[in-house]
């Protein structure tokens, strides 16, 4: 017998906690400004304050260019054309904030870092983007195959690469520190 496990979604995890900048990236978020974020319930992010160019500060570009090596080996296993930061901003999760359901519009690869965890902070949610087509199977055991939905527990310094367009969100959180790094990407500029 053979399996074909058709059309698989990439989704990369790394451990940034030994990166050489992830304290100075820690300082910058302890000294940055937020707001209300519109998807996340009762959060506080950087989305609107700058530009969505939090990553574009110059303290951060030897965190940004490496941050920018492991886009390229993602797109690279993916096999697609490479793609470069584009925004990112930070979010505060409080206790009882919740993200919504949502996806990167016009994001090949978007990322989530934890810069803060706290144990037990609530895991970041993907949702199968075939659910919707599966009308009539009756599942008698959840596993990759057939689940509706996959957790992806968070933790200081867990880096999380996935494609733009695979809806994510994040149920009820009970913990006080939960401070997440995201950023989309976008093609280069063709040259003429």
């Amino acid at each position: 017998m053979r399996q074909i496990k058709l059309f698989p979604t990439l989704i990369e995890e790394h451990d940034l906690r030994n990166d050489p900048d992830m304290k100075l990236l820690m300082d910058v978020v302890d000294a940055q400004q937020f707001q209300p974020h519109p998807i996340i319930a009762d959060a506080l992010s950087t989305y609107a304050i700058d530009d969505g160019r939090f990553l574009h500060k110059p303290l951060l570009s030897n965190f940004r260019d490496r941050l920018q090596g492991l886009i390229d080996q993602y797109t690279n296993t993916l096999g697609v054309e490479r793609v470069r930061l584009a925004n990112s901003w930070v979010n505060k999760m409080r206790p009882g904030s919740y993200i919504k359901q949502h996806r990167h519009e016009m994001s090949v690869v978007s990322g989530a870092l934890y810069i803060y965890a706290d144990l037990g902070s609530v895991p970041l949610t993907f949702h199968n983007p075939v659910a919707p087509l599966r009308m009539f199977e009756l599942a008698t055991t959840i596993n990759e195959l057939n689940s509706g939905i996959f957790n992806v527990g968070c933790e200081t310094g867990k880096l999380l690469l996935f494609p733009g367009w695979l809806e994510h969100s994040a149920d009820q959180n009970k913990t006080e520190n939960r401070i997440t790094l995201s950023f989309n990407t976008s093609y280069y500029p063709k040259k003429n």
